[in-house]
């Protein structure tokens, strides 16, 4: 199923920058964020939500699929990509996250953080990019992590190297800015 959707998405003449990109774009506009099972106090382990087929099948997962994923679908493109897990500062619960190698670097990549950006500041289904090729300030501050530590992302990847259009100042702000913690979609009733 992956690899179809990566022959889908993905072509040989795409750069590997483009190629995470349109990996991370597939995840953020085909698969919401199981918020009852968040809520709810499920466990993940024991739910597809918390497994590729809540991604691949019922397009409803959690942070730690969507973290899997993104890392399979990478490394089948060949792209060097882990899944990176911390325990909260703040709350109980735990998050996973990406790390990708780009052009001689380390990247935070969150496509979890970057479909609930989008639900808090729009309301709409666009793709955010908040959490895109980004360096691990804010997750530093937020968790613990206690994988892969040993792999610093010290910096925001710019795409236009030659052009002061993509830098750190231009960067949307943090989602702490908005005094929203996440959005709750409508019960249905």
């Amino acid at each position: 199923m992956m690899r179809d959707i990566l022959r889908n998405i993905i072509n040989d003449n795409m750069s590997d920058y483009e190629k995470i990109q349109a990996i991370h774009d597939y995840i953020c506009e085909n698969v919401s964020y199981d918020y009852d099972l968040y809520y709810n106090g499920g466990s993940p382990k024991y739910s597809e939500s918390g497994w590729l087929e809540g991604v691949f099948f019922n397009k409803q997962a959690v942070c730690g699929a969507f973290a899997d994923a993104f890392t399979s679908m990478c490394n089948i493109e060949g792209i060097i990509c882990v899944t990176v897990k911390g325990s909260s500062k703040t709350d109980p619960s735990g998050h996973a996250w990406n790390k990708v190698y780009l052009d001689g670097n380390w990247y935070v990549v969150d496509t979890t953080f970057d479909i609930m950006t989008v639900k808090i500041r729009t309301l709409n289904e666009l793709t955010s990019y908040t959490y895109f090729l980004t360096s691990e300030t804010r997750h530093v501050k937020e968790y613990d992590v206690y994988v892969y530590t040993n792999i610093p992302c010290n910096q925001i990847y710019n795409k236009y190297p030659n052009s002061k259009v993509l830098t750190s100042s231009h960067l949307p702000p943090p989602i702490e800015a908005f005094n929203v913690a996440v959005y709750l979609p409508p019960v249905a009733g």
